[in-house]
């Protein structure tokens, strides 16, 4: 058959197939009576039979009759549901094809989370059925911005609407802020590549819906947050890094206790605000083996039973998981009994730079008590500043009340009055009998705070208005939940972006005591040979002094000792200098009496 088609586009189709004329209009149809319909959006169809004879050919003309208006366009998505003026279209839609008209790269649009280009389908789109009048095309499809057009039709005819009508995929703009440095982000579970510098600024454009973002810093900590993005949003999202810790696993033979214990550690570290917490026991479980941390070992290392019992090497064990778990912290558990465990020793330690030998809390396990401790140490808030009061009291045996001892110059209990000798007896109306009363009191104010303190003496009672002041504070050993591994990696991430607004000084004075604290005297001497405190405060030169004499000595008595002499020196030329804080004890005292130890004056 040579078809002759008016207007060219309509089509075709015999028995049900539709005829591709992309070839030409000469088609090999086989004999016999022949199914024939021709149509077109804006034209009257054509249903009729044709009958063909074998060996024939014969021209056939199918001529339509123009019945409405008809728009034409391109479309993508090609899968876009199309509406005229509220309703359905009945619209003819071509086969999806790629894109290639001079438009069409406004339409490209970039996966954010794999970065590569995605080029949508188009089709082209024809509607009949129009009349004269006003009308208004809607597009739609879940995923991209809703589309109206509204047109005039005049006459009747085709009305093309000019380049490709594009939805806009939907999605919010999120800007990622203070990215640390070297670390990764990922957007829902997909990396989006490692940021070469710190506080780094990632823009990303995300669809609407919630996305979890990862970041990811190694030993300086983690941050995960759900964003709920909506279309045309403008999200700005800070990084606040908090640090992990994981779980190494639960040593012991007792299968009952081991997975409650499990559970216990999960549920109660696994809800913890300040930190993230992860269980590697399944994949640590080799690694300790060949290091040979056993329950066997690590209980005669625990309770040194056993003649020459070294234990685990600590330094290589430390080496090893902080490769392959870069975690701050590293906590194992280890069952008090193969059989029936009635405790467990809490194996935790920190990573480097923080001294490779653990800290051992033990639990029962019957009771929550001690675990509830251990877990208040993981949530305890780092105190960098303490409030002042500028008087020191002391417990004795001649007053059922504390005895102020010591009034530092023109502290706020010396401006207020207060004398030496004076008995403290209520502090707010709340009778006071011992010192650490008065302090967790003071301690448990906020800044600004005025407190009423009522003394007596020997001319009678008197009450006094007190607002304490701030001042530096280091972390003192006989902080009862002081947990020095937990810490030391709190410290390292507010060393990390000297968060807070704490000068470097004292953070790193912080760094250094808890190294002191944890035996670690060689490795704190070059971090207080770099503190320079300056602040006018009583904690300060005299404090670093003081600390690094007793550090100097402790790493090598011989080889330091007159350079130990120097700092005690100094610091006991102070009067006014303290140790931990303002209200601490004094350092000039102590100083002396290590100088006069070393042959000194």
């Amino acid at each position: 058959i040579d078809f002759r088609l008016d207007p060219p586009d309509l089509e075709v189709r015999l028995d049900g197939h539709q005829m591709n004329f992309s070839s030409g209009l000469v088609v090999p149809v086989l004999a016999g009576v022949r199914s024939l319909v021709s149509t077109r959006p804006g034209y009257e169809s054509i249903d009729s039979e044709v009958e063909v004879e074998a060996g024939t050919r014969f021209e056939l003309e199918l001529t339509l009759r123009r019945s409405s208006a008809v728009i034409v366009f391109s479309l993508q998505p090609s899968a876009a549901e199309i509406l005229m003026d509220g309703h359905p279209a009945a619209a003819s839609v071509s086969e999806p094809r790629v894109q290639d008209h001079p438009d069409s790269q406004s339409a490209d649009r970039v996966d954010t989370q794999s970065g590569a280009i995605e080029t949508s389908d188009m089709v082209e789109v024809m509607i009949g059925g129009l009349f004269d009048g006003s009308h208004t095309l809607e597009l739609r499809q879940d995923g991209y911005r809703p589309m109206r057009i509204g047109f005039e039709v005049d006459e009747i005819r085709d009305y093309t609407l000019p380049g490709v009508v594009s939805l806009e995929v939907t999605r919010g703009e999120v800007t990622i802020t203070g990215i640390p440095n070297e670390a990764t982000v990922k957007i829902d579970g997909d990396v989006q590549g490692s940021v070469a510098l710190a506080g780094d600024i990632l823009h990303l454009e995300l669809s609407p819906g919630e996305h979890l973002i990862e970041v990811e810093a190694g030993f300086s900590g983690r941050f995960e947050e759900v964003v709920v993005v909506a279309d045309q949003d403008v999200l700005t999202v800070p990084v606040g890094l908090r640090p992990v810790v994981v779980l190494l696993g639960v040593l012991g033979d007792d299968g009952v206790a081991a997975p409650a214990l499990v559970s216990r550690l999960t549920e109660g570290l696994g809800t913890l605000e300040k930190w993230y917490f992860f269980d590697r026991s399944a994949e640590a479980a080799p690694t300790l083996s060949a290091l040979g941390v056993t329950a066997g070992a690590l209980r005669e290392t625990r309770n040194r039973r056993v003649a020459g019992a070294q234990g685990p090497d600590w330094a290589t064990v430390q080496r090893v998981i902080d490769a392959q778990f870069k975690a701050p912290v590293f906590l194992l558990a280890v069952l008090s009994d193969d059989l029936f465990a009635t405790t467990a020793d809490l194996w935790i330690w920190a990573a480097e730079p923080y001294p490779s030998q653990p800290s051992i809390r033990r639990i029962a396990l019957e009771t929550s008590e001690d675990f509830d401790a251990v877990l208040d140490s993981f949530e305890e808030i780092m105190v960098f500043e303490r409030l002042s009061f500028g008087a020191s009291f002391i417990d004795s045996n001649a007053s059922e009340t504390p005895v102020v001892a010591d009034i530092r110059e023109n502290s706020p209990a010396a401006l207020a009055g207060l004398k030496l000798g004076d008995r403290l007896l209520t502090i707010d109306g709340r009778e006071v009998f011992a010192s650490s009363e008065f302090r967790e009191h003071l301690d448990s104010l906020h800044d600004g705070d005025e407190i009423t303190v009522e003394i007596e003496n020997s001319q009678g009672r008197h009450s006094f208005k007190v607002k304490p002041e701030k001042s530096p504070s280091v972390l003192s050993p006989t902080d009862r939940n002081l947990l020095l591994p937990v810490a030391s990696a709190k410290l390292a991430n507010e060393i990390k972006r000297l968060g807070g607004g704490h000068p470097e000084w004292l953070l790193k004075l912080n760094q250094a005591a808890i190294l002191m604290h944890a035996g670690a005297w060689r490795e704190a001497v070059p971090l207080l040979r770099t503190v320079k405190p300056s602040s006018d405060s009583p904690l300060g030169q005299a404090a670093v002094d003081y600390w690094l004499g007793r550090a100097l000595m402790a790493a090598d008595p011989v080889a330091y000792r007159d350079r130990a002499r120097e700092a005690y020196a100094r610091a006991a030329q102070d009067t006014s200098g303290r140790l931990y804080h303002s209200d601490g004890p004094s350092v000039a005292p102590r100083a002396k009496r290590r100088l006069r130890e070393l042959g000194g004056s």
